[in-house]
């Protein structure tokens, strides 16, 4: 097969050997947008789209259908986020626990399973 390509928005190697890939590519380019690849485009190119997120620190979303659906991100980023939602649930809790409502209400273990 024969592929033809052309640098992305973001310096990254785009497949155009399909009509539905070049019609996208050229959508995205005049919109200004970055290239969002498919799910299916992006387990050809796994290893390219995984380094560029670990060591380029770009954060790729995957699209299915024409709608993000994943996303690939380096390990700091996904250590960000997480550390992130456990300050939020721990807001959340302490707020809860405060909560003149909530005083003296809990539940037993043993009711919760």
């Amino acid at each position: 097969m024969v592929r033809s390509s052309e640098q992305g928005a973001n310096d990254h190697t785009v497949d155009l050997t399909s009509r539905a890939h070049l019609l996208r590519y050229v959508q995205n380019v005049v919109n200004g947008d970055d290239i969002v690849p498919t799910v299916s485009e992006a387990r050809d190119t796994l290893s390219e789209l995984v380094n560029r997120a670990a060591f380029g620190k770009e954060r790729i979303a995957l699209s299915r259908h024409g709608k993000p659906v994943a996303a690939i991100v380096s390990a700091e980023d996904l250590e960000l986020l997480e550390r992130l939602e456990d300050a939020a649930d721990l807001r959340q809790i302490a707020a809860a626990l405060s909560d003149a409502e909530n005083a003296g209400q809990t539940i037993s273990w043993d009711a919760v399973r």
